[in-house]
């Protein structure tokens, strides 16, 4: 029955939103209860993962974090000095030292004050001037523009965990495509991820929902948030397969392979306060946001402790630690947010909840 509600919710969306085609997995207990898809895919696509990239990386600095190699009220700038002594520009455009400096808990919660501006003159100048540009080296330059706010004092979506996958690679000593697949890839068994693509690899055709003329149409098999070949982004960076990410989200939630339940739990509790949580729960309501994940709190929804995150072609992770429930969500729709994330993720979490807690 979970299968037959799924499937009418994903045609629904085929046939009345044309999104061309989808592909979805649920497990409960790490078995697989519930898989189809529709649209003229095979199931073995690669998909960017684009912000779905954002609980791996996160997941990864966690491992970092239960060694005792990096604290979250370590600042920022004890491993990227570029990150000290910050500015933030002002509502009237005037611009003034940071108060605090930005630490690991601000990137993990995005409370930095680092915005998502892909085309900040910084990233723009960097891009042009070295074509090949490193993750330390684009990240570097991030640090060169202004914060949007004081860290800790507010939430934004931003490029916080582009950030944080730098960090690892100064901690790990590796690259971070490296770091990831010797302890997140290789422990899953994810034998179809990727941080870099190229036109051979089998990625899936790419969309976008053109608000003009109200239609879902072509667009290039590209990914804006990686900057250079040797970019890899820890915000959105990562190339998978419906199949290997869930083998990451059964890994997580049924064993200790990836990270200790202690720390799996301080993930998904809370990390936001005051003004940061007023502005998410705005706009995620019976939510507030964890190291690097929204998190059920007060909804009767889904279950508290419900946790996970989307992307912007559509994607969409659910994980349930006490209801060993996971569900991953894949199409390819860049744009198409205000339907995607506010009316058919919602319909697969209630009715993956109707059938499975």
């Amino acid at each position: 029955m979970l299968t037959d509600e799924i499937k009418i919710i994903m045609d629904h969306s085929k046939e009345t939103y044309n999104v061309p085609f989808a592909d979805i997995a649920i497990s409960k207990n790490n078995e697989i209860v519930c898989r189809y898809k529709n649209g003229t895919i095979n199931g073995n696509e690669l998909y960017f993962l684009y912000s779905a990239t954002k609980p791996i990386t996160c997941v990864a600095a966690l491992q970092l974090y239960e060694k005792g190699l990096i604290k979250l009220d370590d600042c920022v700038c004890k491993y990227i000095p570029e990150y000290k002594n910050m500015n933030v520009k002002k509502s009237d455009g005037t611009i003034e030292k940071a108060k605090t400096e930005i630490t690991i808990k601000d990137l993990f919660a995005m409370t930095s004050g680092i915005n998502y501006n892909l085309t900040s003159e910084s990233i723009i100048q960097i891009k042009d001037n070295n074509p090949n540009a490193s993750t330390l080296d684009i990240v570097r330059a991030i640090a060169k523009e202004p914060l949007d706010f004081h860290p800790g004092t507010y939430w934004q979506y931003g490029l916080n965990h582009d950030v944080l996958a730098a960090i690892i690679e100064i901690v790990s000593r590796m690259s971070f495509g490296e770091y990831l697949t010797k302890n997140i890839f290789d422990v899953c068994g994810m034998t179809n991820t990727h941080l870099h693509y190229n036109k051979d690899m089998y990625i899936c055709d790419q969309f976008r929902y053109d608000s003009k003329k109200k239609a879902v149409v072509p667009m290039e098999k590209e990914n804006s948030f990686i900057f250079t070949p040797n970019y890899e982004s820890g915000g959105a960076g990562i190339i998978s397969t419906v199949d290997d990410y869930m083998k990451f989200a059964q890994t997580l939630i049924n064993t200790d392979k990836l990270l200790k339940v202690d720390t799996l739990k301080l993930m998904i509790s809370p990390q936001i306060d005051g003004d940061a949580y007023q502005y998410f729960k705005s706009r995620n309501k019976g939510y507030s946001y964890g190291l690097g994940v929204r998190v059920n709190i007060d909804s009767d929804s889904s279950s508290k402790g419900e946790f996970g995150w989307d992307g912007a072609a559509g994607a969409y992770v659910l994980l349930d630690l006490e209801h060993k429930i996971a569900v991953f969500y894949a199409s390819h729709v860049r744009d198409y947010g205000f339907y995607q994330y506010d009316v058919l993720h919602v319909k697969i979490r209630d009715t993956v909840y109707k059938y499975l807690k």
